[in-house]
Formats: structure tokens, sequence, C-alpha cells
């Protein structure tokens, strides 16, 4: 499975987010967690307000510092994810001790796998690493566990909890398409409407360099056969020379929103426009077929 997937220009402002707002998830998840266990009245949880604590430093410093690099955002990521996992198997362990099967087997893994795929984090390496962390602590935990405290475990583990992470992994690239898919379609929405309103412009300024041009032509119409003295065609030809220069100074105004770096030379304006015209008809004839 392929797992490059371009990443968006604003990665940093995506890496702090993801940071952010996983952080919080994570906290909220641990609280419950710590008032469920208090509730049933069994085992200690101290390896859940370790990890409440960091992921309150997580948040408290998101809020504090912004403007770190995007791979510090990410490394903090699956270091915060990594510490949740580490006290899932920690818990994993004491309850193997306890004796008896496991109401929820391993839980915390899969809902994180889970959690990676339905929330995608950026960057998307991320996503996959925490994925990946989910599959392969429940093997090594297994491997290595005492055989006395093996029947504590369910007998579907792990191959239950990697399925899940397979499955999740999956997910993830499913929604990390389609994501891609709908920023595409975004754009392209995008460029119609700014066709759409660059057509506008252009009629708007046919119309407006139609009246002057037409005068501009009837005076030349006229002083040619001699029915307009020159004194009134010269005034003529002020009025339309105003009118368009009315028209350039109010497109002057848009010069400041060209990116010179890309624009087209002015030699190149006629060709541009036939350019632009051209495509603008085979994209109509194309609709309407």
């Amino acid at each position: 499975m392929n797992l490059s997937n371009p990443e968006p220009a604003n990665l940093g402002g995506m890496a702090w987010e993801t940071t952010r707002y996983y952080a919080v998830t994570y906290l909220v998840g641990l609280l419950i967690a710590i008032v469920g266990w208090k509730v049933l009245g069994g085992l200690q949880v101290w390896e859940w307000y370790i990890c409440a604590a960091i992921c309150l430093a997580v948040v408290a410093l998101s809020w504090v510092v912004k403007s770190m690099p995007p791979r510090f955002w990410a490394w903090l990521f699956v270091g915060m994810s990594s510490a949740i996992l580490i006290a899932c198997i920690y818990n994993s362990y004491l309850m193997a001790q306890v004796g008896g099967r496991f109401l929820a087997p391993l839980i915390g893994f899969k809902l994180m796998a889970i959690a990676m795929a339905v929330a995608p984090p950026r960057p998307t390496w991320t996503g996959y690493t925490v994925i990946g962390l989910c599959g392969l602590l429940p093997v090594l935990f297994l491997v290595f566990l005492p055989a006395a405290l093996r029947p504590g475990v369910s007998v579907l583990e792990p191959w239950h909890t990697l399925l899940y992470t397979v499955i999740a992994a999956f997910l993830l690239r499913h929604r990390l398409k389609a994501i891609e898919l709908e920023k595409s379609l975004a754009t392209v929405q995008a460029q119609k409407h700014a066709m759409n309103e660059l057509a506008q412009i252009m009629l708007a300024l046919r119309d407006l360099t139609n009246t002057p041009l037409q005068a501009i032509d009837l005076t030349a119409a006229l002083l040619e056969k001699g029915h307009l003295s020159s004194e009134a065609a010269a005034a003529h030809l002020q009025a339309a020379l105003a009118k368009l220069r009315d028209l350039s100074h109010t497109l002057e105004s848009y010069e400041g929103q060209i990116d010179w770096q890309v624009a087209t030379p002015s030699f190149r304006a006629k060709r541009l426009l036939g350019d632009k015209a051209r495509r603008n008809r085979l994209s109509t004839y194309s609709k309407r077929d």
C-alpha cells in the first residue's frame, strides 16, 4: 500500500492543530477511564494520571507556543500517543494478573487505531505510525507475557487487535483520498467561479469601451465626408478619450492583485485573451455534448 500523500502548504498549522485536538481528546478519554476504574473499584490508575498530566501539558504548550516546526508537533503527537499505549500495556498486564478474561481486551489499542482513521492527523505519516504501534505493541506484550498470566488474556488476541489496525489503516488511506478529492473539487469550483467573474468583467469592459470607440469611429467617418468641423471632431474625440482614461484608471486598481512573477507579458495579451476565449468555447461545447 502506497503511503505517500501530498501534504498541504500550511502543514505547520495543521500539525499543531492535530496535536492540540488529540491532546484534548485523549485527556477526555483518560478522565472517563479514571472515573470508570474508580467506580468499578478495580485496579490502580496512577498510569492514567501520568498520561492525563502529559496530555494536559501538551494542551498548555499548544496554547503558549505555536510557531514550532511541523516536525516538532508531529513527534510530540507520536510521543503522546505512545505514552498512552504504553500505559495500556501496563494496565493490560495488571488485568492479566487479576485472572479471568478481559471484559474488553486491549480496547485502548482498538479505539486509538480507529480514531486515527476517523480523524486523520497531519502529517499523514503520524497516523500510520500510531496505527502501526497499535498493532505491534499488543503482539510484543503477548510474546513477553509470562505463560502463567496468558490465561488472563482472550484467546483472540493479538489477532483481534491486529485486524482492527489493518482495517484502520485502510480506512485512514480511504479517508485521506476522500479529503484530497474534496480539496480538488473545491479548487475546481473556485476556478469555475473565477472564470465566471472574469467573463462578466470582460463583458463589462466590452460594453464600457464600445461607446467611446463608436464615437471615435463615427467622428472619423464624418470628418472624412466633411460633415463635421475639426473643432467639433476634437471635442467628440476628447470626450471619448476621457471615457477611456476613466476606464484605465478603474483597471489600475487591480494591478496590485497580480502576481507579476507568473503574469503573462503585455505583448502576449492578445494571444492570452484568444487562448482563454478558445478554452471557454471548448468548455461550452463539452457541456452541450
